[in-house]
């Protein structure tokens, strides 16, 4: 999907968890790179703010590569 919409940026609304409910399932790995399929994402950066987390992502597939900024 990422690909097919030409996505540049990925905004979460919400926490991953809030009032003891899971609200999303965390799809950045905390450090280094997670594989999903024939996808991998590799966290390349977190700055972290008082209200919220900006993280940079490098989405790659196959032999394409996008990166984004969540």
């Amino acid at each position: 999907m990422l690909w097919e919409q030409k996505v540049d940026r990925v905004v979460m609304l919400t926490n991953l968890v809030e009032m003891s409910k899971i609200k999303c399932t965390q799809y950045w790995p905390k450090d280094g790179d997670e594989q999903y399929g024939e996808i991998t994402i590799k966290l390349l950066t977190t700055i972290v703010f008082a209200e919220y987390t900006i993280r940079r992502l490098r989405f790659t597939k196959v032999k394409r590569m996008l990166m984004i900024l969540k």
